[in-house]
C-alpha cells in the first residue's frame, strides 16, 4: 500500500550532543512510503472478520418517544447477497447476529485482543487522519460493500488457526435471514419538554 504523507507533518530534526534544532517544514517534497506485510506476519496473525451494520444502514422512524429501527429492503438485498457471495467462497454458512457492541467490545479489551473497523483506502491513506493505524485494518475501497469489522491476534507459532474463547456474551441473538423483514428494533428516548 502506498502512503502519502503531507509535507506540511514533516521536519528535519538535526541533533548534536545534547542539543536539538527543528527546520519546519519540509516544502515542494513529495514523500511515499510503501507498507507491506510480510509472509511471516501473514501466517503468525489471526483475523476474524464481521460485517458489522450501524444504525445509519437501517430504516428508521420515530414515533412518540420511541426510534423503530427495521431492515428496509435495500438493506435485506445488500446483506443477502453479502452471505451468498461470501458462503460460495468459503464453504462455510455465516450467521447474522445482533449484539450490543458495547459488550462485544468490552469482552475483547478484556482479553486484550486488537479490534475495529476496516479502513478502505483508494490509492493512498491518508494516515496522519487515521486513528490507530495498522495494515491489518486497512483494505482497498474495492471491497468497502463488506462493511468489516475485524479482531486480530497473534497466532502461536506454527499454528494456522485457534478456536479463542473471550467470555460469555450477555447480549446477543442469531437472526433468521429469512425473517429479516419481520425484525424491528425499538429505542427508548427520553423527552425533555422543558423549554
Amino acid at each position: 500500500m502506498n502512503i502519502s504523507i503531507p509535507m506540511a507533518n514533516a521536519f528535519i530534526r538535526l541533533r548534536s550532543g545534547n542539543r536539538e534544532n527543528k527546520i519546519m517544514p519540509l516544502r515542494d517534497i513529495k514523500a511515499r512510503i510503501n507498507f507491506s506485510i510480510t509472509e511471516e506476519q501473514k501466517k503468525s496473525t489471526g483475523i476474524c472478520c464481521f460485517m458489522y451494520l450501524p444504525l445509519s444502514k437501517f430504516d428508521c422512524k420515530k414515533e412518540e418517544n420511541i426510534i423503530r429501527a427495521s431492515f428496509g429492503k435495500k438493506l435485506r438485498e445488500h446483506i443477502l447477497n453479502f452471505l451468498n457471495s461470501t458462503e460460495d467462497e468459503k464453504g462455510k454458512k455465516c450467521e447474522i447476529m445482533m449484539v450490543d457492541s458495547v459488550d462485544l467490545i468490552e469482552l475483547l479489551a478484556n482479553n486484550k485482543l486488537a479490534y475495529g473497523p476496516v479502513y478502505y483506502y483508494d490509492k493512498t491513506i491518508d494516515f496522519i487522519n487515521t486513528k490507530n493505524f495498522s495494515p491489518v485494518f486497512c483494505k482497498s475501497s474495492i471491497f468497502s460493500n463488506q462493511s468489516e469489522f475485524r479482531v486480530v491476534t497473534k497466532l502461536p507459532d506454527g499454528k494456522e488457526s485457534i478456536n479463542l474463547s473471550i467470555g460469555h456474551l450477555n447480549s446477543g441473538v442469531i437472526l433468521d435471514r429469512d425473517r429479516l423483514e419481520d425484525y424491528e428494533i425499538g429505542f427508548g428516548s427520553v423527552v425533555n419538554n422543558r423549554n
